[in-house]
């Protein structure tokens, strides 16, 4: 007897979480970080006056103290977009475990139509996805929004509704608050910064592989992709003035390139630095994940697999390669979505 695939979300009303207990890895940061303030303003000499009430000199500024204090801060909005994004990740888990690990396709859970009314295929936005998370009370909506985000288009959707959400198409029946937006490039602005696989193909999924990338930090709209016969892949932004380009200081660069965190299939996180630049190179043996192409010589090797595009294989392409190019990472902010991967649409600043 074949085994019937099916989605499952609780259907039970639940409130937002509430904090964990206890300091998290970001609440340690932030004390440093006030401690450190204050060490830097005590040499700065920000002191009161002398026992005979005489002003004390307030000694020359220490070279680099700012800039330490910047770098000091970037790093702890960093690690806490990497916490978010573990958080995220494990909602995913949680998910599959119950489906025979598969990752949310709101298509398949609101057949009935009671969120959304439309055809199914339309309802696999990034909006739907992120929102069962929230309805499971795995993550809040401001986990959506990352602490590096330089969007202001981007803000946290403090008006989610768990219990009859007046956006649903049955409000007493429906699965989740559609009203939450991911279309940041939209009159009001969206909610979430954080771009996504495709969910389509046999990457959306609980596979447990560290080398398959689900989640990351939006990036940049992918103008062209040239492949060198010496391996090496070449990018060129369609925008190299994206906000979500040269986001960490410690990690900027005269060329605009793409730093971030990615999340992987097996729940660990990375910062990838650097990984893409506006018509700069990288070589397979730089990059993570890979997949094979063709080059321009006919040859078949690995090239970097660019996260934010879908490449397309060569058109002679044995039967091997093309299949596993077509289903190479495609990660981004989806507002469209359908039956083929030519139906959706992601967006980028």
């Amino acid at each position: 007897m074949s085994r019937t695939r099916r989605h499952r979300i609780s259907l039970a009303r639940r409130t937002l979480p509430t904090s964990r207990r206890g300091l998290a890895l970001f609440d340690v940061l932030a004390i440093l970080l006030v401690g450190g303030l204050g060490l830097s303003l005590f040499q700065l000499g920000v002191r009161g006056p002398d026992l005979e009430g005489r002003p004390l000199a307030v000694p020359d500024r220490p070279p680099g103290s700012m800039e330490s204090l910047r770098a000091a801060r970037s790093s702890a909005r960093l690690l806490r977009d990497a916490d978010q994004q573990r958080a995220i990740l494990q909602a995913m888990v949680i998910f599959s475990q119950d489906n025979d690990d598969r990752y949310p396709m709101p298509s398949r859970l609101d057949r009935n139509g009671s969120t959304i009314d439309g055809p199914d295929s339309a309802k696999d936005t990034t909006g739907n996805v992120f929102a069962v998370f929230i309805q499971m009370g795995a993550i809040t909506p401001e986990m959506l929004v990352s602490p590096v985000d330089r969007n202001e288009s981007i803000s946290s959707y403090e008006a989610y509704q768990v219990v009859e959400p007046e956006a649903g198409a049955d409000p007493i029946r429906a699965l989740w608050d559609p009203a939450i937006r991911a279309d940041f490039t939209a009159e009001g602005g969206g909610h979430i910064s954080y771009a996504h696989h495709l969910p389509r193909g046999q990457r959306w999924m609980n596979t447990f592989s560290f080398r398959e990338a689900v989640l990351a930090n939006r990036g940049p709209a992918i103008g062209e992709i040239e492949l060198r016969e010496n391996g090496q892949t070449v990018t060129r932004f369609a925008d190299p003035g994206s906000l979500s380009l040269n986001v960490f200081r410690e990690h900027e660069t005269v060329v605009p390139s793409w730093t971030g965190n990615t999340g992987r299939n097996d729940g660990a996180v990375f910062l990838s630095p650097k990984l893409y630049g506006h018509r700069a190179a990288v070589s397979a043996e730089m990059a993570e994940p890979t997949q094979p192409r063709v080059g321009p010589d006919g040859e078949v090797r690995e090239y970097a697999d660019v996260l934010f595009a879908d490449e397309s294989p060569h058109g002679d392409a044995p039967r091997a390669v093309t299949e596993r190019v077509e289903g190479n990472h495609w990660l981004g902010i989806f507002v469209e979505s359908g039956e083929t991967r030519d139906d959706f649409r992601a967006i980028h600043d």
